[in-house]
């Protein structure tokens, strides 16, 4: 017999509150931990194929070809307009050719115009908001308008120019020569220019190995170099009213062939990244301390890139690079005319390759980012930019 109090036979709609929410608590519980276990899987998935669908989208990119052009001259550099104005402008220097030594092709109006002024060829160039600016072996630099009309000559250095630099955010530009020991410092718009000595005998900084930095560092200058004796140095500068103080200084030992800062934006914010001509990218910590490293490297070897056959005789030995605006992927130029495009996140694995027929030339190949890290423009010692 059951007591009125006996609830083992009542209707189930009947149960106390407590026994139904106990019931209700352990669905409640299972549907939590498939939850759980759905946005743990879920977040994995993420995780694991965020580079998948990184190289899909890239790789799909660079099966297209939106513009070639053959030159008549081995590509000495080359760089995209990164202004809202100047985004569909791309900027390039020649040599070995007598016909032009650097022009402007528009993406827009598929048009080249030939900047005129230069006697022999030209190194550097570059895109600011207003000017296109250009270094060359004839000694000159030539900051033209955006008409390509040349507006001033910087006549200050005695050899061939090799390097230079733009600040973020100055009409202020920084120069090396061949074997100098001086750089300058130049405000293009002022046309006044300071000169800043190297403690190095007959120090050569090579094209692209001298950047400032991002925003956050605009003031700093990192300069790569080469000696007599075929050593390298990275020498850190800070940038005070157009005078340079130096902050540190770094031997390496093989030539520092070039140099590059992230932007704000990136996970590697806050270090500078060069090459001394290896298989391998170097990083410069600004924010280190005793208990971390000042420098780090990264292996990036040509066993883990498909390349052409005829370049299984040179290796991916970088003398450029450079990062996306959007400071996710980084570009490294190889003396085997390949470009090959990282996630900084993952180093292990190439995203793609761009190529070049292998020259065995002296340039190699020149690349750069547009403003918006969709496109790439490469020139190599094959005459062709793409």
């Amino acid at each position: 017999a059951t007591t009125p109090n006996d609830d083992s036979l009542a209707p189930q709609h009947l149960l106390p509150a407590a026994a139904d929410d106990s019931m209700m608590g352990r669905r409640r519980r299972q549907q939590q931990q498939l939850a759980v276990s759905s946005s743990a899987s879920t977040r994995q998935w993420i995780r694991s194929s965020r580079q998948n669908i990184t190289r899909k989208m890239f790789s799909r990119f660079s099966r297209d070809t939106v513009y070639e052009e053959n030159t008549g001259g081995s590509i000495t550099d080359v760089k995209f307009g990164t202004h809202a104005h100047t985004k569909d402008k791309i900027i390039y220097g020649v040599t070995d050719t007598k016909e032009f030594h650097c022009a402007v092709y528009d993406t827009g109006t598929k048009e080249r115009k030939v900047l005129q002024g230069h006697t022999d060829a030209v190194e550097e160039v570059h895109i600011t908001a207003r000017n296109y600016i250009t270094g060359s072996h004839d000694t000159n630099i030539n900051v033209y308008d955006l008409n390509s009309d040349l507006q001033w000559q910087f006549k200050e250095h005695t050899d061939k120019v090799l390097s230079m630099s733009m600040h973020f955010s100055k009409p202020l530009f920084a120069s090396a020569a061949y074997q100098s020991d001086k750089l300058w410092l130049c405000n293009y718009h002022y046309r006044v220019s300071t000169s800043l000595s190297l403690p190095l005998a007959k120090p050569t900084v090579a094209a692209g190995a001298m950047r400032f930095g991002n925003e956050r560092y605009s003031e700093t200058l990192v300069v790569g170099t080469q000696d007599e004796a075929k050593k390298g140095n990275i020498a850190i500068c800070c940038i005070d009213r157009a005078e340079a103080r130096l902050i540190d200084s770094v031997p390496t030992d093989l030539p520092v062939q070039c140099v590059t800062c992230p932007p704000a934006c990136s996970p590697l914010s806050g270090k500078f990244v060069f090459t001394c001509s290896e298989e391998k990218l170097y990083f410069y910590d600004t924010l280190y301390q005793s208990s971390s490293k000042k420098i780090t490297t990264v292996a990036v070897s040509s066993q883990n890139i498909i390349r052409l056959p005829n370049k299984s005789v040179v290796g991916h030995n970088i003398h450029d690079t450079s990062f996306s605006p959007n400071g996710i992927l980084l570009q490294s130029c190889g003396e085997d005319n390949t470009v090959v495009v990282h996630d900084v996140r993952r180093f292990d694995r190439p995203l793609f390759v761009l190529e070049h027929e292998y020259m065995s030339g002296v340039h190699g190949v020149a690349c750069q980012w547009s403003s918006d890290s969709r496109f790439l423009v490469s020139g190599a010692d094959d005459c062709t930019i793409r």
